[in-house]
């Protein structure tokens, strides 16, 4: 009796909002804009917050701006990923445990984050850059 109430309502609600709103569950995520990586680099601070950051670009994001970090000569960033059940958490730890530039990371100490942040440690090797041949 749900299902019909529901494709009833759904009928009911395509003309108003077209038939592509009812299709777009099963659409995949739009291309990264080619235009990107033609960009000014944007000077980063010490935090990068994730939330709106859509899932799929985490992983891209994280990367960056442990680089920028790297290229700044940072010793400590945060990463804000927010409480909720700890998925975003447990991914954000996961990528920084395979990448070489992380010496360590632990929940953020300050008031209102504990959970919902990630303090990230960087390794001197990282912040050294790349050596050049004499």
């Amino acid at each position: 009796m749900q299902w019909l109430v529901l494709t009833i309502v759904l009928a009911m609600l395509a003309p108003v909002f077209g038939r592509r709103w009812l299709d777009r569950r099963s659409e995949p995520p739009p291309p990264l804009d080619p235009d990107i990586e033609s960009m000014p680099p944007v000077p980063i601070g010490d935090e990068l917050d994730l939330h709106g950051v859509s899932p799929h670009e985490i992983e891209a994001v994280v990367d960056a701006f442990i680089g920028e970090a790297c290229t700044q000569r940072r010793r400590r960033v945060k990463i804000v990923h927010g409480k909720g059940i700890g998925v975003l958490r447990r991914r954000v730890r996961a990528l920084l445990a395979r990448d070489p530039r992380v010496e360590a990371w632990h929940d953020a100490a300050t008031p209102g984050s504990g959970l919902g942040a990630t303090v990230v440690h960087l390794r001197d090797t990282a912040l050294a850059g790349p050596s050049t041949p004499d």
